[in-house]
């Protein structure tokens, strides 16, 4: 085994064999360090010179190393091999990997490339891009051991060893025991296997009852399975319980770090998910707009609010400091009610239609909360401005806003997955809205009630 090349070493190198276009020599240096490496090593080029790098390798290297890239970086690459070549790599790429490349590839591009497998490997590839990336089918792999139901143990030992170099790098902890129409009956482990005897039938040593998921299993729901349980790997079934895949515990959990990201994205006012730098700039000029239109119109309004009670603010100076205050607490409060509420939701430990007991609950927080922080906010604009009147004005305008956003933020989420909307995408920015307008609001037309009653 040649000896492999440290990543920063390679990534130096790499780039000045790329610059120099002498590919070959490229070729060579990724071919000395492992998947992953070469990966990390290439990921800083251009999707073209990537193709050129590892065209001239064998195609099994080429999988290995896709494998390891982003899919977004992966599938820009393969559409720059020719359409055969193409072909060549993605027969040797895990099932799931795959699918998950050939996703991000444009629909003409990847037709070509399907339409150039043989028959079993199209049908493997259109079933695998037939499911939601975001359930349990989505995040299956075909590779996975069967053994008839009517199978001695000596007999899937022997299949096992004629298959070894096929299987190797299959999740095989577990055999799947299946009946004629692929019905799933049972799971053998490995080791009860290895230790019985050869003439010892399977259905008398395997797991009659095994967990299994559905192929139409949200991904939050399966990443919940394997938290709770000490599963490496799933079976995963259709309807008739007739054995598609199976889904692992590490597929699982990279899809709920991926999830993370994507959520944090949206918070952050990036719609539509991941974005990144190599993207073409209006793509994600877009991304951005699309929250950054309504915030803006979110601003006028707020405009309009204050210019209607500039009156106050003239008598009042002081609340123009303490506006700021109210409207941030209130959207900070609203804030960790909607994380709560998407992650009950993600983790199936609530449901869109338990409206009314996510208000009770919120409804409490948001009223403790609420008379802690105005309490604080009344008695710190009393040391500051010794004025009683400002002092109820701030802090009761805080209490109310306070009790609105972390209720509002609890049900948002709700009410946007009953709609089939993204309470991720969608909740964060309706929350300031209605948090700041209604909070400028309060503050400026209790001032001006109080200036006329109690003045």
């Amino acid at each position: 085994m040649p000896e492999e090349t440290p990543v920063p070493a390679t990534l130096e190198a790499l780039e000045g064999l790329v610059e120099e276009q002498r590919f070959e020599q490229a070729s060579d240096l990724i071919k000395a360090a492992n998947p992953a490496d070469a990966a990390d090593a290439l990921q800083s080029l251009d999707p073209d010179d990537i193709a050129r790098v590892l065209g001239v390798q064998d195609t099994g290297h080429t999988a290995d190393v896709l494998e390891e890239l982003p899919d977004d970086i992966a599938a820009k690459t393969l559409v720059h091999f020719p359409v055969e070549q193409a072909a060549k790599v993605v027969r040797e790429l895990i099932s799931d990997e795959e699918a998950d490349i050939l996703q991000e590839i444009p629909e003409e591009q990847r037709e070509a490339i399907i339409e150039s497998l043989d028959a079993e490997q199209q049908a493997l590839a259109r079933e695998m891009l037939s499911y939601p990336e975001d359930t349990a089918g989505g995040l299956m792999q075909k590779e996975f051991v069967e053994v008839p139901l009517r199978a001695r143990a000596g007999e899937a030992v022997a299949m096992l060893q004629a298959r070894a170099e096929e299987i190797a790098n299959y999740p095989a902890a577990y055999l799947y025991v299946t009946d004629n129409d692929g019905v799933l009956k049972g799971i053998l482990n490995l080791r009860a296997l290895l230790f019985s005897a050869p003439e010892t039938r399977v259905v008398s040593i395997m797991t009659k009852t095994p967990v299994t998921v559905s192929v139409e299993m949200p991904g939050e729901e399966l990443y919940d399975l394997f938290r709770r349980h000490r599963y490496l790997a799933l079976p995963v079934v259709d309807r008739q319980g007739v054995m598609r895949g199976v889904v692992t515990k590490d597929d699982a959990m990279q899809f709920e770090i991926e999830s993370g990201e994507e959520e944090f994205l949206r918070f952050s006012g990036i719609a539509g998910g991941e974005e990144v730098r190599d993207m073409p700039t209006w793509l994600r000029a877009r991304q951005r707009l699309i929250w950054l239109v309504p915030k803006m119109v979110l601003n006028v309004a707020v405009g309009a609010v204050i210019a209607h009670f500039s009156g106050v603010l003239e008598e009042i100076i002081a609340l123009a400091s303490i506006l700021p205050i109210i409207s941030d607490m209130g959207g900070s409060a609203g804030s960790q009610a909607i994380a709560v509420s998407i992650r009950e939701l993600s983790l199936g430990r609530i449901k869109p239609n338990e409206v009314a007991w996510v208000f009770g609950k919120e409804v409490g927080v948001g009223v403790m909360n609420g008379l802690a922080l105005g309490s604080l906010l009344a008695l710190g604009t009393y040391v500051w401005k010794g004025d009683p009147t400002l002092s109820l004005v701030v802090g009761g305008a805080l209490v109310v806003n306070s009790i609105l956003a972390v209720t509002l933020g609890g049900l948002l989420p709700l009410f946007l997955q009953r709609l089939k909307l993204d309470p991720a995408g969608g909740s964060a920015p309706i929350l300031t809205m209605t948090t700041d307008v209604c909070g400028f609001s309060l503050v400026l037309w209790l001032a001006g009630y109080l200036l006329g009653h109690l003045r």
